[in-house]
């Protein structure tokens, strides 16, 4: 199987994040396209090694605000082009 990369899951992050984790997978991803190469050092660059992303939205903002700070334009864009209004 050649020689993987060394893997994320430690001691020392099963230590920091059991408590939250209820199920663990973790495999690696080859495809020769450019889109995907481009796609992995996005979410490097925004998301890093600490891959655990919390449900609250609060929650991520705390975590990844370089993420929120960079794309912020294209959330404000999405939800504006997909949010039907709530009538009351």
């Amino acid at each position: 199987m050649g020689s993987p990369k060394d893997s994320i899951i430690t001691e020392k992050f099963l230590n920091e994040n059991s408590s939250n984790l209820h199920f663990i997978r973790e495999y690696e991803i080859k495809c020769p396209f450019d889109g995907d190469n481009i796609l992995n050092k996005l979410l490097e660059k925004y998301i890093g090694d600490n891959v655990i992303i919390p449900f609250s939205l609060e929650e991520r903002k705390k975590k990844y605000p370089l993420a929120f700070s960079e794309l912020e334009r294209y959330m404000e864009k999405y939800l504006k082009d997909n949010l039907e209004p709530i009538e009351i």
